[in-house]
């Protein structure tokens, strides 16, 4: 499903990633470990199309047969959200405090097209579940009231 091959990142000054290699199949999950500053965070941005302009990424990032790295800036946005997600470690930055993680989750789903208001519930009970989250009570909560953990 996703293949990495080659893929190094570098700025002016660095080289942040060099040559990682990583294949994720279906129904797999992939976590990246490292110490802090060893490219973990800018192999997703790579992957997402989220690199800083000061950063370039060089290799092949296969989705589908395509690769990443060559998309057009439109047609790999139209990728996030419906087929690429993350799920950011700061929950700071990606959620809002005063809103409940279910009409965060619920603007999401509205914003890449899912129209009926029970059904977008329904997607995100199901993606919470499958994540093995107590489904209801995070979907009611607010970011606050989870584990930052």
């Amino acid at each position: 499903m996703l293949t990495i091959e080659g893929l190094t990142i570098r700025t002016n000054v660095k080289t942040i990633v060099e040559q990682l290699e990583l294949a994720v199949r279906p129904g797999e999950w992939c976590a990246l470990a490292g110490e802090s500053g060893s490219g973990k965070s800018m192999t997703a941005f790579a992957i997402g199309g989220l690199l800083p302009s000061s950063v370039t990424a060089e290799g092949i990032i296969a989705w589908k047969d395509n690769n990443l790295l060559d998309l057009p800036a439109k047609q790999r946005r139209s990728l996030l959200g419906s087929e690429i997600s993350y799920i950011f470690q700061d929950y700071h930055g990606a959620f809002t405090p005063f809103l409940r993680v279910g009409s965060q989750l619920d603007e999401l789903m509205r914003a890449h097209g899912k129209q009926d208001r029970k059904a977008r519930k329904q997607r995100c009970i199901e993606v919470l579940e499958r994540v093995q989250l107590p489904a209801e009570r995070v979907y009611r909560s607010y970011p606050f009231q989870l584990s930052g953990g």
